[in-house]
C-alpha cells in the first residue's frame, strides 16, 4: 500500500488516525520553539555575563567605598563571589544550554514529522524522548558535582559580607535551605522529565504505529 490516504479496500475496517499524533505534533512545536528560544538567551548570557560582572565590579571599586569592619558589606565581593560561581559552573552551563538546543532541533523535527504524517515520526519522537532523559540524567550528575558546590559557596559568600551576625538557630536554618535547594533542583529536573516519558508512552502506542505504518507518507 502506497503512502496516500486513500480509502481501505473492501472489506478492511477504517483506520482512524489516533489524537495523539496531533496533539504531540503540536506541542513539540510549541516546547521546541520555547527551547530554542531559551537556549539562545543562556548561551548569549553565559558569552556576556563574565565581562558584564568585570564592569560592575570595576565601577563599584571605584564608585563605592567599601565600609570598614571584617563584616563589611562590600557589593564588590558580592558580584566577584558571582563571577568565580559562574566560571566554576561555566563548563556545565554550556554542556547544558548545547543540550538545550540539541533537544530543541530534534523535538522541532519531531514535531513537524508528526504534523506530517510521516512514517518515521515515531522514531524521530523516540529520539528526541531517549536523548532528553539522557540529557536530564546529565543535568542531575552536573548538578550534585558541579553546581551544587558553586551555588553553595556563593551563598556562604554573600552571607559573610551582609554584615549581619547569624541569629540563633541560623546554622540550622542555613543547612535546611541547603537541603531545600538540592531537593528543590532535582525535582525540577524529574518534572522536566514527565514530557519525554509522555512521549514514549503515547507515541509508542500499536495504533499510532499501526496508523503512520499504513496511512503515513
Amino acid at each position: 500500500m502506497n503512502g496516500d490516504a486513500s480509502p481501505p479496500p473492501l472489506g478492511e475496517p477504517p483506520v482512524v488516525e489516533p489524537k495523539s499524533i496531533k496533539v504531540f505534533g503540536v506541542l513539540n512545536i510549541v516546547f521546541g520553539s520555547l527551547g530554542a528560544v531559551f537556549a539562545l538567551m543562556g548561551i548569549v548570557v553565559l558569552i556576556f555575563l563574565d565581562p558584564l560582572l568585570e564592569l560592575l565590579i570595576g565601577v563599584i571599586e571605584q564608585n563605592v567605598p567599601a565600609r570598614p569592619g571584617p563584616a563589611a558589606g562590600d557589593p564588590a565581593v558580592v558580584f566577584e563571589a558571582m563571577r568565580t560561581m559562574m566560571n566554576e559552573m561555566m563548563l556545565a552551563n554550556w554542556i547544558n544550554y548545547f543540550g538545550a538546543a540539541l533537544l530543541a532541533v530534534l523535538i522541532l523535527v519531531s514535531g513537524a514529522k508528526l504534523l506530517k504524517r510521516r512514517r518515521d515520526a515515531v522514531g524521530a519522537a523516540n529520539l528526541y524522548a531517549w536523548t532528553s532523559l539522557g540529557f536530564k540524567l546529565l543535568g542531575v550528575l552536573l548538578y550534585l558535582t558541579v553546581i551544587h558546590g558553586a551555588l553553595m559557596d556563593y551563598y556562604d559568600t554573600t552571607m559573610s559580607v551582609s554584615g549581619r551576625a547569624m541569629p540563633a538557630g541560623g546554622a540550622a536554618m542555613l543547612r535546611f535551605q541547603k537541603v531545600m535547594a538540592v531537593l528543590s533542583s532535582l525535582t525540577g529536573y524529574a518534572l522536566a522529565a514527565v514530557y519525554p516519558v509522555l512521549v514514549l508512552v503515547f507515541l509508542n502506542k500499536p495504533a499510532v504505529r499501526d496508523f503512520l505504518a499504513r496511512r503515513g507518507t
